[in-house]
């Protein structure tokens, strides 16, 4: 079986926070979710079924800060 999947959302609870505020500035945070998918959380829509489960692991985070901003100067 394959799985594909442009689409999650975890319910975080330790370090909570501290992603809220990483996020919160323009960061972002790759992690490895490790789920046991037991229920099926929606229809088919036609593009997709989700699916919820209960994490086992949570890999990482690698964070990522937002890039600065680019400025243009402008010359007179």
């Amino acid at each position: 079986m394959n799985i594909t999947s442009d689409f999650c959302i975890v319910g975080a609870k330790e370090g909570r926070e501290e992603l809220a505020t990483h996020i919160a500035t323009g960061g972002k945070a790759l992690v490895e979710v490790q789920v046991w998918i037991d229920t099926v959380h929606s229809r088919d829509d036609g593009a997709s079924i989700e699916f919820s489960g209960s994490v086992q692991r949570i890999i990482g985070p690698v964070l990522k800060f937002a890039e600065p901003a680019l400025t243009a100067k402008v010359q007179p």
